[in-house]
């Protein structure tokens, strides 16, 4: 038996005795607004301090909050999504080394979610892995691999083609293969979905502040 098909054997064991107890006890899965409410404290955080010292111990106690919330819910994908979006927050405040570890546990945790579900998020953890491997070193420093990054990112936009996160990091790979011409047309449909809501929470504030900065980057038409 290989490592990870050992581990998600573990994982989906513990899923059922959570399942089992809350259908004795009545233990509630992580709602949508329990996920926002991380979500929305990560981005807070991001916006509120500007350099990755100053994030550091925030991000320590919400990641802190996130790992113990995971613990009473881990049969939900949700949960684990946003334990690897706060975990990659705090990667980045680490050196190298604990960053590149920390990053290899956010792959983990995000393959996980999309074990539990598999469009979990509208397909945000696969537009995340194709991130990721398109940012992370190649082998044998780490496990970057751009053919890897494009499926991934095929793959959330085939789940849903109009999601603000999808078509955002989508847009961050192309600007980093300088493709600028499908990164904007990426990013406009990212500005489309943001404005057409009535109210933008923290998270989508951040992510249209995000938005701003790679169109930024993108040549003068």
């Amino acid at each position: 038996m290989s490592h990870r098909s050992g581990r998600m054997q573990a994982i989906r064991l513990v899923a059922a005795v959570v399942f089992m107890f809350s259908q004795l006890f009545g233990h509630a899965a992580v709602s949508q607004d329990d996920y926002e409410i991380f979500v929305n404290k990560y981005a807070e955080i991001h916006m509120q301090f500007t350099t990755d010292d100053m994030r550091e111990a925030p991000l320590v106690e919400l990641l802190n909050d996130v790992e113990s919330y995971l613990e009473k819910n881990v049969s939900s994908a949700d949960a684990w999504i946003a334990l690897a979006r706060v975990k990659f927050g705090y990667a980045n405040t680490q050196g190298p080394i604990a960053g590149m570890r920390l990053l290899r546990e956010v792959k983990e945790n995000l393959e996980t979610a999309i074990e539990l579900d598999a469009t979990g998020q509208n397909g945000y953890p696969q537009a995340f892995l194709g991130y990721l491997y398109a940012g992370v070193p190649s082998w044998p420093l780490s496990f970057g691999n751009a053919k890897t990054s494009r499926l991934y990112l095929d793959q959330a936009l085939e789940i849903d083609s109009d999601s603000v996160e999808n078509n955002y990091l989508k847009a961050v790979v192309l600007v980093a293969d300088e493709d600028f011409e499908t990164a904007r047309r990426h990013i406009e449909i990212a500005e489309s979905k943001l404005d057409s809501m009535t109210e933008l929470s923290p998270a989508w504030q951040y992510r249209r502040e995000n938005l701003v900065s790679l169109k930024n980057r993108l040549p003068k038409l």
